[in-house]
């Protein structure tokens, strides 16, 4: 998905009279709709040369790699660093991907929801991106896994030529997998639990992990 010119012509104006300043924005795609948020200090004016700065850059993202890295989940959050002259932070480009998992694929016991993310998510971006990827986030609610939340961060230069590689790494798809398994032991008897596992060098790290548990 891509933001129309006017959107993004629409939006620098409005920044151009508000006295708060912009030193980050959000893209966030919500039911195949894309928006932009943005945020920064109270106090702050923005000259026409940081708003000339900040639109073109925009553009740019948006011709570049908004398109490319929105479309690989349902649901995202992307985030990027403005620099004081209105440039865009090109090269560290934050990302949440997030993954519903749908009614028929949970269950307390089974393991069906390990299959819906391999065959939707694995081949899409968790196995190309794993080298980019930081953590991912698993939420169990009522016995059962419900969703999946990956985070990670990349350059832009990196990411159309990461979706132009039909290279496939059978051994990151064997590690996540057996990742999976220690998630489900984690849950095993928990009503409800979260848990944050880091990824290091590509690997995902179920022993690293974050748990909060909530007693029912």
């Amino acid at each position: 998905m891509k933001f129309t010119d006017n959107y993004i012509e629409d939006f620098v104006s409005k920044l151009k009279n508000r006295s708060y300043g912009c030193t980050k924005i959000s893209i966030i795609k919500n039911n195949k709709e894309l928006t932009i948020m943005d945020e920064g200090p109270i106090g702050i004016f923005h000259d026409d040369e940081f708003l000339e700065n900040l639109k073109e850059n925009l553009f740019y993202a948006n011709l570049s790699w908004i398109d490319s890295l929105s479309n690989l989940a349902e649901s995202c959050h992307i985030e990027v660093d403005v620099m004081p002259d209105g440039d865009i932070d090109h090269q560290n480009i934050n990302f949440e991907f997030k993954i519903a998992i749908p009614e028929s694929y949970k269950s307390e016991k089974g393991q069906r929801w390990k299959g819906y993310v391999k065959k939707h998510y694995f081949e899409k971006f968790i196995v190309p991106f794993s080298k980019h990827l930081t953590c991912m986030k698993v939420k169990v609610h009522q016995y059962k896994v419900y969703h999946l939340a990956i985070s990670g961060t990349v350059n832009a230069s990196k990411i159309n030529q990461i979706l132009r590689s039909n290279a496939y790494n059978k051994s990151v798809e064997y590690q996540y997998l057996a990742e999976f398994d220690q998630f489900i032991k984690l849950k095993h008897d928990c009503f409800q639990i979260e848990i944050d596992a880091p990824v290091v060098d590509g690997e995902l790290r179920s022993d690293k992990s974050i748990v909060r548990f909530k007693h029912k």
